[in-house]
């Protein structure tokens, strides 16, 4: 999971967060630039693992978001 996470992270970028909320509940924010790419992550991606017998895990995550257009209103 963490390699999951950091691998993220480095999608998102400097210019975003990422937060966990407690157990496996995460909350981030990023330009919208990058929502195909943290989208294709979320979908699932292959990770090498060192579990004896296993060389490959798929890990995937539920997840849903909300796109927000900055405001012009003074």
């Amino acid at each position: 999971m963490t390699r999951y996470v950091c691998a993220l992270r480095d999608i998102i970028g400097e210019d975003g967060f990422i937060s966990c909320l407690g157990g496996a509940n995460f909350i981030s924010l990023f330009k919208k630039p990058k929502k195909d790419a943290v989208i294709r992550h979320l979908s699932g991606v292959a990770l090498s693992t060192e579990l004896r017998g296993i060389e490959e895990l798929f890990v995937s995550a539920h997840a849903g978001y909300f796109d927000t257009e900055r405001s012009s209103r003074t």
